[in-house]
């Protein structure tokens, strides 16, 4: 796996519902740089469709797509940015 030694949050979406769902959203994130001031970042537009009374999770296929996990560190300290906090906003859901 690129030999690369992070902490992720993983994500799984829900549905309790009768019909299939997707989901439009973005992400506020705010991560500690290395100089040890707090940035906040708008991560990109996602969209996830989940099937009627079903779940959709992270797995191994998903490993480099954002929408099923939010970078949280690196454990090899290569990258110094740890993540403080993140909030979904813009969220929009739509039945199919």
């Amino acid at each position: 796996m690129d030999d690369i030694n992070h902490q992720r949050i993983i994500f799984k979406y829900e549905n309790l519902t009768d019909n299939e769902i997707t989901l439009h959203f973005n992400r506020d994130l705010t991560y500690k740089n290395a100089n040890g001031i707090n940035e906040i970042r708008q991560d990109e537009d996602f969209k996830v469709t989940i099937p009627a009374n079903s779940t959709v999770e992270y797995q191994e296929t998903y490993f480099r797509n954002k929408t099923f996990y939010v970078f949280k560190k690196d454990n090899n300290g290569y990258i110094k940015s740890q993540l403080l906090n993140f909030d979904f906003i813009n969220i929009n859901a739509s039945k199919q």
